[in-house]
C-alpha cells in the first residue's frame, strides 16, 4: 500500500517539474517571435557596404590633390610669400589629404572632419574673394550650396553612419608603455622608418630657418663667419627646403642615437660616453661636410671658410666642426628622443593621419622650390604667384 501511495505522490511532482520548462519555454516563444515586429526595420547598410557618394568626395579631393601639385611644378619659387592665400591654399590641401585618408580607411571621426573641411573651404573661399574685391553673389550661393549638401549628407546618411565606424582605437597603458620601450630605435618597425621620414620632412625645412637665424648672429656680429650674399639662396624663399638637415636629423635617429646608448652601456662613467658620443657625432660632420664640399662646393658658393682658423681647403674649419658636432650631440641626446617619446603616446591610427598630411605638405613644398622648369625644360611657361591671384579671380566672375 505504501509503494502506490508513494509513487502516487511523487508521479505529481515529477509531472510539475516537468511541465515548469515546457511552460516556460511556451511563454518565451511569443516574446521571440514578436521582437521583430517590435523593433524597426534593420537598415540595409552596414561597415562593409560600399562607400556610395563618399567615393565623389574622394575622387575630387584626389584631382584638387594632383592639380595643386601640377600648380607647384609650374610655379616659380621666388614669387611665393607666406601670406593668407599661399597658407590658406596648403591647409585646403592638407584637409584635402586627410580627409581622403579617414574616408578610404572608414574612420568614425572622418564624419566629422568632413563637415569641418566643407565649412573651412568654404570660409577660405568666401575671405580670398574678399580680399580680392570680387565677392560674386553667384560663387556665393554655389559654394554654400555644396557645403551644404555634403554637410547635410554626413549628418543624415545612414551609410555614412554605418560605414564610417572604425574608432582611433586608445592604447591602454601598459600598450603605451610598451610603444616607449621600443619606439626609441627599432629598424625592424615600419613606423621607425616612417618616423624617420617625417624628421627628415620637417627638419629639411627647419634647417633653411636655422641657416637663416645664424646668418642673423653673423651679420650682428654675435657669432663668427661669413655673411652669405644677400641674393643667396638662404635670405630668399624661406620654406624651401635644405635637405642635408633634414638627412642629419635621420642620420641621428638612425645611426648616432644608438652608438650613444652603446657608450651609455659600456661605460661605467655617463661623462665618458658622452664624451664618446660627441667625438662620434663630431666626425660624422666633419666627414659629410667634407665630402659635400668637394662634390656641390668647389667654387666656394655655399660656404667659404679660407679665412677661417684652422680650416682644411675652405672646406671646413675648426670653429663650425665644434659648432655642427653640438647640434648632432644635442639632436642625439635630446631632440630625438624627446620626439619618440612624443611619438610614444600616439595611436598608430593617429600617426598615420600625421604622417599623411606632413607627406602632402612636403610635396607641395619641394614641387615649389626644387623643381625647376625652366632648366628642366627651357622655354616651358611658368606662372607666379600672382598669376594665381588673377586665375582666383578670373574664376569668381566665372
Amino acid at each position: 500500500m505504501e509503494e502506490p501511495m508513494l509513487q502516487t505522490d511523487m508521479q505529481p511532482v515529477d509531472a510539475k517539474g516537468a511541465a515548469e520548462p515546457a511552460e516556460c519555454a511556451e511563454l518565451a516563444k511569443p516574446a521571440d517571435s514578436a521582437q521583430p515586429t517590435a523593433t524597426t526595420k534593420p537598415s540595409k547598410f552596414n561597415e562593409n557596404s560600399g562607400l556610395g557618394f563618399m567615393w565623389v568626395l574622394i575622387v575630387l579631393n584626389i584631382i584638387a590633390i594632383f592639380m595643386e601639385f601640377v600648380v607647384c611644378l609650374f610655379m616659380k619659387g621666388s614669387s611665393i610669400s607666406l601670406d593668407f592665400f599661399s597658407i590658406s591654399t596648403a591647409l585646403e590641401i592638407v584637409l584635402a589629404a586627410v580627409t581622403t585618408y579617414l574616408l578610404i580607411t572608414r574612420r568614425a571621426v572622418a564624419r566629422y572632419v568632413t563637415i569641418i573641411n566643407a565649412i573651412v573651404s568654404f570660409a577660405i573661399s568666401m575671405i580670398t574673394q574678399a580680399m580680392v574685391n570680387d565677392l560674386a553673389i553667384e560663387s556665393v550661393v554655389s559654394n554654400a550650396i555644396w557645403a551644404g549638401l555634403v554637410i547635410v549628407y554626413f549628418l543624415t546618411s545612414r551609410r555614412a553612419k554605418a560605414v564610417l565606424v572604425r574608432p582611433f582605437a586608445p592604447q591602454t597603458q601598459a600598450q603605451a608603455q610598451e610603444a616607449l620601450d621600443r619606439t626609441m630605435w627599432d629598424p625592424k618597425s615600419r613606423n621607425f622608418w616612417l618616423r624617420l621620414l617625417i624628421y627628415f620632412f620637417v627638419f629639411s625645412v627647419m634647417g633653411h630657418w636655422m641657416e637663416m637665424l645664424v646668418q642673423v648672429l653673423v651679420v650682428n656680429g654675435l657669432f663668427p663667419g661669413t655673411v652669405a650674399a644677400s641674393d643667396s639662396l638662404t635670405w630668399r624663399d624661406n620654406m624651401n627646403p635644405f635637405f642635408i638637415y633634414g638627412i642629419a636629423v635621420a642620420f641621428c635617429g638612425l645611426a648616432l642615437y644608438p652608438i650613444y646608448m652603446l657608450f651609455r652601456r659600456k661605460c661605467r662613467n655617463e661623462a665618458v660616453a658622452y664624451v664618446l658620443s660627441f667625438l662620434v657625432n663630431t666626425l660624422f660632420c666633419v666627414a659629410a661636410e667634407l665630402i659635400l664640399g668637394y662634390l656641390f662646393n668647389q667654387d666656394y658658393h655655399a660656404w667659404d671658410y679660407r679665412d677661417q682658423f684652422l680650416n682644411f681647403d675652405g672646406q671646413i674649419c675648426l670653429l663650425y666642426t665644434l659648432a655642427f658636432g653640438i647640434f648632432a650631440s644635442l639632436i642625439t641626446w635630446q631632440v630625438y628622443p624627446f620626439l619618440e617619446w612624443c611619438f610614444g603616446h600616439v595611436n598608430k591610427e593617429v600617426f598615420g593621419v600625421i604622417f599623411f598630411a606632413s607627406l602632402i605638405l612636403f610635396v607641395l613644398i619641394v614641387l615649389t622650390y626644387n623643381i625647376d622648369l625652366d632648366e628642366l625644360a627651357p622655354g616651358t611657361q611658368t606662372i607666379t604667384q600672382a598669376d594665381l591671384y588673377a586665375a582666383s579671380t578670373n574664376a569668381a566672375d566665372a
